[in-house]
């Protein structure tokens, strides 16, 4: 029987403290690249050029002594046990949350060759084809875990006292697309990207910030929420890039100025693409700086029209939810998905999961969740459970097929709707208990 447990839970009240910090971990020329199987068949995929940096940012939220991080990487996947549990050893830090962007214009590790990465391609367990702890046999890996978890000392050790606010709307030209295209006769086409913009769905068009304050009034950090592929860029590419994110964050930066520290949260990107997808040379490069500079523009706007949440003495709340679901291809077969759920002021939630849910999981968690701003980030990691969940498709789209809905998808198609309940009752007991 399928079960959802929350636990290690901690709670404390006080002055909300912010660390932040970041760190440049872009791969020398060669290093293989993710995303596309095809690409890695070229002469291994290896990357002959760094268009632009690869950053890991660090976001410590602190209340009393309770502590909570949030790392996210530039990076197709980093489901790293061993930092997760060396950060939460050096720091006395109690949850975890390993994010990527999910570009697909950056680098994996130069381990096992493509067997490594068949899960992309498979309907079973991805740890049984790729063994993730093995990574760290990568030199450019190992030093990634390394610099990881010195920038979150850096980020402990550089705590402020800070303000949080918090807006939503919607993205105006989101140049997005849902590419499950059903057909009215129930059939299913894949469409990669949508240059003529057709109107497709489900779509979250809605962009979720948060702006970070100190007591001064300085905007010392902005969080962007948005579920989208950063595939701009396509097989064809060999380019080191962070894709729209890396140019989205670039100019929030650059605007506000005077260290302002930018971050990309991944939505529920499952079956999300840009339109404007697969992109190679300068064209690409082009197309991923004007869905950047959209998205830059309005998470600026949202900024500056935020209201404010956290002020003065807050309640941060974090657990651990486990979800345990059959597996697809044996449902005698359990798989334990671990997420993790933060709640501050009970106004606003973080809720991780290790993989691509689709993005009406997204809308339904939005619109059920309790609090006001409800943040559900994909491809983020917690440190134990699967590492990579895969898709997570709706009931819906798995009856109706298609990439990610009967393919690259391990668990039961109802898995998808489980967690999203359970984070939903969880998060309501949690506003409940207190």
């Amino acid at each position: 029987m399928n079960s959802s447990r929350i636990e290690a839970l901690v709670t404390s009240t006080g002055a909300l403290r912010v660390g932040l910090a970041s760190v440049d971990i872009t791969p020398s020329l060669g290093q293989p690249m993710g995303g596309y199987l095809e690409r890695n068949a070229v002469d291994g995929g290896r990357c002959r050029e760094i268009h632009d940096p690869l950053l890991s940012r660090v976001l410590v939220l602190s209340v009393g002594d309770v502590t909570t991080v949030i790392v996210c990487v530039d990076l197709l996947l980093f489901s790293s046990k061993h930092v997760v549990a060396e950060i939460k050893r050096r720091f006395g830090v109690s949850h975890v949350v390993l994010m990527s962007t999910h570009t697909h214009a950056g680098p994996i590790p130069a381990v096992g060759g493509l067997g490594e990465w068949t899960w992309q391609k498979l309907n079973y367990d991805p740890q049984e084809s790729t063994q993730f702890d093995r990574f760290a046999q990568d030199p450019w890996y190992a030093d990634v875990e390394k610099r990881v978890i010195e920038t979150v000392g850096a980020a402990m050790r550089d705590r402020f006292d800070a303000k949080l606010s918090a807006s939503s709307g919607e993205l105006q030209g989101y140049h997005a697309h849902n590419r499950r295209y059903v057909h009215p006769d129930g059939r299913v086409e894949m469409m990669w990207a949508n240059p003529r913009r057709i109107p497709t769905g489900p779509l979250d068009p809605t962009m979720r910030v948060i702006k970070i304050t100190d007591t001064t009034g300085k905007t010392r950090a902005l969080l962007t929420h948005i579920a989208c592929h950063p595939v701009v860029l396509g097989l064809k590419n060999f380019a080191i890039s962070a894709d729209f994110p890396g140019v989205m964050i670039e100019r929030v930066e650059r605007e506000i100025g005077d260290g302002c520290l930018a971050f990309f949260l991944q939505g529920a990107l499952g079956d999300i693409d840009p339109c404007d997808m697969g992109l190679a040379g300068e064209h690409g490069h082009k197309a991923v700086h004007a869905l950047g500079n959209v998205m830059a523009e309005r998470a600026l706007q949202l900024a500056a029209g935020a209201t404010e949440i956290v002020a003065g003495p807050t309640t941060l709340r974090a657990g651990t939810l486990t979800c345990t679901v059959r597996e697809r291809l044996d449902p005698e077969r359990r798989a334990d998905v671990v997420s993790t759920l933060i709640t501050l002021s009970d106004q606003l939630v973080i809720f991780s999961i290790p993989g691509e849910p689709f993005v009406q999981h997204q809308i339904d968690f939005t619109r059920d969740c309790p609090l006001p701003h409800a943040f559900l980030l994909g491809m983020a990691y917690s440190g134990s459970g699967v590492p990579m969940a895969m898709y997570l498709p709706t009931v819906k789209a798995a009856r109706e097929g298609g990439y990610g809905a009967d393919s690259v998808t391990f668990l039961e198609p109802t898995a998808g709707e489980q967690i999203v309940s359970a984070a939903v009752k969880h998060c309501s007991s949690l506003i409940a208990a207190s």
